[in-house]
């Protein structure tokens, strides 16, 4: 559809720089509507390599519009390819107008056009301008949309544009002031008689206008007021035709224009229409499920400190009725400490402060029940200061019920650790005893007996075999001496805490090439027997963790006992700790692994971290509060 146009071209199309900014021209096309009637065309080019240069002549109609959108794209795609961010500048000085039909495809095209930047107009007639800031205060337009009076104020904007994204354009700096009108400076320099011929004769065509305009206002007043009514607003169609008297295209801009401002009227309230459908919809759905949520539901106003509305769920929790309920503080259901909690947070809140979304408070239903309940709270705020909470209440009276059992079984299961612990460490001691006073000492006497053997054997080869034996037994002795201090160590009960764990570290110097430092503060002498023993059966196992996990070389024990407070810190510089062990047994039946050892802790009051970082080594640390002991209970043994 490529042809030469009828009327005179668009500069772009015979220049090859642009005379504002200095950019070049590149592919000019002309394309003009093909169908019947028409007389529509357009002028297209490319200004550097990011704006497009358009002029469209002629009136537009839906089909003529359909063309020109076809080409654009098609333009596009040839030159620009998958490039983005374009700027589209388009001369509205020759359009006559365009229907309805065809404004609503423009604008719909362009506002949602992927490849645009943004987009400037110039030389738009009164009419056009008063569409296109109609389109701008209806916020038609998603993309930088402007109006401008030049060709030069439409360029310098377009560049604005492409430098406020970042996008160069090689243009040059500094747009010149348009020149001053030919007529004006014509008439500047005619002499003083002639001007004074041209005062009356302006005098003149203002008496002749002012007499025809009252005649024409009149007529084409009556014409307008005719066109309007019979628009039917309830429809969504176009305008009617204008009266074929009023066809000229500068008469014909004006229904043009009363046709945009319906098309874009009959926009808003579809869109309004369907927005209005799709809240009724969405508040149904909301209302259905607060109905029939399993969770009470409720709206709370903060200034009247009364509840605004409700659900069915509720009104079970509660088991009072609804006008009750409505007529209620909240905080009057709640038992004595669960309000001081709440009152406590509010306080927190109205202070700048901020709380967790969830609380569980206590409440007394109507019957005098207690049950346990959360609160799930969204708050708004007005002015900074709370306004209206959201709450969504769960009755978790059987978890608090379940939770109690679980703490109390959890309770039970720890003391029987404790006596199990208890239980295990006097057999300890009781069969370390015997090793030590009966295996020992019977190892011991054949040992002596053995030597006498020795010294009176007159044979030299029997003699080799009693060495033998008595090498054996001295290993024996020697084994015996340290399962007896593993079982139970007599340092721990004959000297306290302290000397055991020094013990504890020499023996792994000696045994396993570790070296073992300790530091000691406060008074390690009133812990108690039983804390003695979990201490140091707790850093035992922390030893032989390392041992076997961590790859370290040395091991740093610090043991601080201050107001009450004794803080255990245990490092090593190895590998880490394997993670599995805090869940489970060290040693699969000794029942000192890490979860152990944390049980104990627990059940004393204390706590244990870990804080196991690869290549950073170990690091334990035991918190064990103290009751004062007397110097008699501190001897006191299991």
């Amino acid at each position: 559809m490529q042809h030469q146009p009828a009327h005179k071209p668009a500069w772009f199309m015979e220049k090859a720089k642009c005379p504002v900014s200095g950019l070049p021209v590149s592919h000019p096309r002309y394309f003009a509507g093909q169908q019947p009637g028409s007389n529509f065309s357009m002028e297209i080019a490319i200004l550097g390599d990011r704006i497009i240069l358009i002029k469209t002549t002629g009136y537009m109609r839906t089909e003529d519009e359909d063309e020109f959108l076809t080409c654009f794209d098609a333009y596009q795609k040839t030159y620009f390819q998958e490039k983005k961010e374009l700027i589209v500048i388009e001369d509205f000085a020759a359009i006559e107008g365009a229907d309805a039909e065809a404004r609503k495809k423009y604008v719909d095209y362009f506002k949602n056009c992927p490849f645009l930047l943004g987009g400037i107009i110039y030389q738009l007639s009164p009419l056009f301008r008063i569409s296109f800031n109609l389109a701008r205060r209806l916020q038609i337009y998603k993309k930088e949309l402007y109006a401008e009076n030049t060709y030069a104020g439409a360029i310098d904007r377009a560049l604005n544009i492409l430098e406020e994204n970042g996008i160069g354009h090689g243009a040059k700096v500094g747009v010149s002031a348009p020149s001053r009108s030919f007529l004006k400076t014509a008439v500047s320099e005619l002499n003083i008689p002639f001007r004074r011929f041209l005062s009356k004769l302006r005098r003149w065509q203002l008496a002749v206008l002012f007499f025809l305009n009252r005649s024409f206002a009149r007529h084409y007043s009556q014409a307008l007021l005719k066109y309007i009514a019979a628009i039917d607003w309830d429809t969504h169609e176009a305008s009617p035709v204008a009266p074929q008297p009023y066809n000229k295209p500068e008469i014909r801009q004006v229904f043009d224009a009363i046709g945009f401002i319906k098309s874009e009227v009959d926009r808003l309230i579809q869109e309004r229409l369907q927005a209005e459908q799709e809240l009724k919809e969405s508040e149904a759905r909301y209302r259905q499920l607060v109905e029939h949520a399993q969770a009470g539901i409720f709206e709370f106003d903060f200034a009247t400190r009364r509840i605004l509305s409700l659900n069915e769920a509720l009104l079970e929790i509660t088991e009072y009725s609804r006008d009750e309920m409505l007529t209620m503080n909240p905080l009057d259901l709640m038992t004595e400490e669960s309000r001081q909690i709440y009152e406590n947070r509010f306080q927190t809140l109205i202070t700048g402060g901020t709380i967790g979304s969830d609380m569980a408070y206590q409440m007394i239903v109507k019957s005098g029940e207690y049950k346990w309940v959360l609160f799930n709270t969204k708050i708004t705020f007005s002015d900074g200061q709370p306004e209206k909470a959201s709450v969504v209440l769960s009755d978790i009276t059987e978890m608090k019920r379940i939770e109690g059992k679980l703490l109390e079984y959890q309770a039970k299961l720890q003391g029987l650790s404790m006596q199990l612990s208890k239980t295990q460490e006097t057999e300890r001691r009781k069969l370390a005893s015997q090793l030590h006073d009966n295996v020992s000492q019977e190892l011991f006497v054949a040992q002596l007996q053995l030597n006498d053997m020795i010294k009176h054997a007159g044979d030299e080869k029997q003699a080799k075999k009693l060495n033998q034996i008595q090498d054996q037994i001295r290993k024996i002795i020697k084994d015996t001496k340290t399962l007896t201090f593993d079982l139970s160590p007599p340092i721990l009960y004959d000297y306290g805490l302290k000397e055991a764990i020094e013990a504890l570290g020499r023996s792994f110097e000696n045994v396993h090439g570790i070296s073992v430092h300790t530091q000691f503060s406060g008074d390690m002498n009133s812990l108690g027997t039983d804390r003695n023993i979990i201490l140091y059966r707790s850093i035992s196992e922390l030893c032989s963790n390392t041992l076997k996990h961590a790859s370290a070389d040395t091991i740093f024990i610090s043991m601080d006992h201050q107001d009450g407070l004794l803080q255990v810190d245990f490092r090593d510089n190895g590998v880490g700790f394997d993670k599995n062990h805090i869940e489970t047994p060290a040693h699969g039946g000794d029942g000192f692994g890490l979860f152990d050892i944390r049980e104990k802790m627990q059940h004393l009051g204390g706590t244990l971290e870990i804080a196991n970082a690869p290549s950073n080594g170990t690091r334990v640390l035991m918190k064990l509060p103290l009751p004062a002991f007397s110097a008699e209970k501190a001897r006191s043994t299991v």
